[in-house]
């Protein structure tokens, strides 16, 4: 093999052929992130739409009422669940506490939210 052949930096053509010349080493991440033949899912939850990334404006201009519906059904779910109220206790923080510094910031332990 020569050095051309597998050269993360030579220049190969996108294998989705999207007519982008790439670094070999950047095909991953170009197929996964920028590569406009890529198929993606619809960003909206719920919409499950499967595109090309280049069609994603035209799909998002052409389902923008079913997305906004998506997006209202989201809302109402949040405004519509019970708020919980949580009392958390530090150990030793007034003792902490009295001893800072002006501006100093509080570390925590790790806190836990089991059960209701």
């Amino acid at each position: 093999e020569t050095h051309l052949e597998t050269c993360a930096k030579f220049p190969v053509e996108c294998p989705n052929a999207c007519g982008q010349k790439i670094a070999r080493g950047d095909t991953a991440a170009h197929i996964e992130r920028r590569c406009g033949e890529t198929e993606v899912d619809c960003a909206f939850s719920g919409c499950g739409a499967r595109m090309k990334r280049k069609l994603t404006d035209e799909h998002d201009e052409q389902n923008m009422k079913k997305h906004m519906m998506l997006l209202l059904m989201e809302m109402n779910k949040l405004k519509n669940n019970d708020t919980q109220q949580f009392h958390v206790r530090f150990e030793n923080f007034e003792v902490q506490a009295a001893a800072m510094s002006r501006g100093e910031g509080f570390v925590s332990g790790p806190i836990s939210f089991q059960g209701h």
